[in-house]
């Protein structure tokens, strides 16, 4: 009797042992698949790109086309077991063979995602934009222009002209694929909407007289002209003073910007040729901004300080000469043209 009670204890504890064995092997064999990374000693690095609206089948199928995992069931069983099923952000990532799967999931559900850069520089043009655009890699060129002249966004921010010229703020602004032309510059109109609501722009502009347009113009030529920030509310004033006056408003950068050719290339003959941005023939502003200007040469053509000067010329030294009355700016002219044959 008590050798038929151990051989049955003892065959039993063989089925725990193999049991044991086998939940220990399903461990092994989980740990495996769901926490080691796809590849520790040759690893790849890949940018992933996770649309939106994606499954997380399909972005575990994504990641296993890219081998960045061992296997689809071990990612989607991590995703389950930290809630991140429905948390997912669509995006673009740099992913490695060497992450482990609860690393990309936790960067998935993070949007650890790569910003791509798009930088506008002060006095920037519409074309500019286009090739920055191009350059971050989130759109090609063909997008960039048609979201960058998109008669659907004109009519949605309601400007009346066929340009973005002036309309978006310098800055380094930063997207994430996928993401589509029109989403770009609409974020773009928007944050320039919301800083020119913020400082009441448009509603001191109407106060002096002017419109929004007219004053993105005037600040476009102000952020052309100067060299030294601190000198934008003076030039500010030069341009106001001529409008008051009913002058033309002789602004160089607008006459390159007709002619599409580098302000330091302009010869006199170039001042000769009629254009709407040729200020040295027409009255007035011309019909658009000239490029983005910054928030600091808005605000200098919306609220100039009260000078009498009519006139500047450069000094040769990144700074201008004021001046009152034509004779000065003759001798000014003078002083600038000795200066620069003394340079050379």
């Amino acid at each position: 009797m008590g050798f038929k009670l151990c051989k049955i204890i003892n065959q039993r504890m063989r089925w725990l042992y193999i049991i044991i064995f086998l939940i220990l092997l399903d461990i092994l064999i989980l740990a495996y698949v769901c926490l080691l990374p796809a590849d520790i000693f040759s690893p790849v690095v890949v940018n992933t790109l996770i649309s939106r609206g994606s499954s997380l089948d399909q972005i575990a199928n994504i990641l296993k086309e890219n081998g960045l995992i061992r296997s689809r069931m071990g990612f989607k069983l991590v995703v389950k077991f930290k809630g991140y099923e429905k948390t997912l952000n669509a995006g673009e990532y740099e992913l490695s063979s060497n992450m482990s799967p609860l690393r990309i999931a936790e960067k998935l559900h993070k949007g650890e995602y790569i910003r791509r850069e798009v930088k506008i520089l002060p006095c920037s043009t519409v074309e500019k934009l286009i090739d920055s655009l191009v350059q971050s890699g989130l759109i090609d060129l063909s997008e960039a222009q048609s979201a960058v002249y998109s008669p659907k966004i004109f009519s949605k921010f309601g400007l009346e002209y066929p340009s973005l010229e002036g309309y978006i703020i310098p800055d380094t602004y930063y997207f994430t694929r996928p993401i589509s032309g029109e989403e770009i510059i609409t974020a773009l109109l928007e944050k320039f909407f919301d800083l020119i609501s913020k400082y009441e722009v448009n509603e001191k502009a109407k106060a002096k007289g002017f419109s929004l347009h007219e004053i993105l113009t005037i600040a476009s030529i102000i952020e052309a002209e100067a060299k030294d920030p601190f000198e934008k509310p003076l030039i500010s004033s030069v341009y106001h003073n001529r409008l008051k006056k009913g002058m033309k408003l002789q602004a160089d950068p607008t006459v390159a910007y007709g002619l599409k050719k580098p302000g330091n290339q302009l010869t006199y003959q170039d001042l000769q040729v009629p254009n709407p941005y040729n200020t040295y023939l027409i009255n007035g502003l011309p019909p658009s901004p000239i490029c983005f200007p910054t928030l600091d040469s808005i605000l200098a053509a919306l609220d100039p300080p009260s000078t009498n000067y009519l006139y500047f010329v450069s000094d040769g030294k990144g700074r201008h000469r004021f001046s009152v009355d034509y004779q000065e700016h003759l001798d000014n002219v003078k002083k600038f043209r000795e200066s620069t044959r003394k340079a050379n």
